[in-house]
């Protein structure tokens, strides 16, 4: 499993990729949100996305965004930052207990 989907990955270790890198990391993430959504609450898909990617600038914006929350909680998965800022903007995905 690579590094970056272990628990012991850290914003501390997301600040130190390139930026390209940490751009993929954070659109593959969102990527992944958004078909979790198709699986559990439909509306979160839109939701995401026209909050996320509804064109190229704003793209820019919200990647800049992320990285300066996962800076800001660098102890954290950035995984868990994203997902954090996500049910800010969109709710939550269903639970299941």
């Amino acid at each position: 499993m690579p590094a970056y989907a272990q628990e012991m990955f850290t914003g501390r270790d997301f600040m130190e990729w390139p930026e390209d890198g940490q751009h993929s990391y954070i659109h593959t993430s969102v990527i992944m949100a958004m078909f979790i959504g198709t699986q559990t609450r439909k509306e979160m898909v839109s939701c995401i996305g026209e909050w996320y990617a509804p064109n190229a600038e704003v793209q820019a914006q919200r990647n800049a965004e992320i990285i300066g929350l996962i800076a800001e909680h660098d102890t954290y998965h950035p995984s868990s930052v994203i997902l954090s800022l996500i049910h800010d903007k969109c709710g939550r995905f269903p639970s299941e207990d």
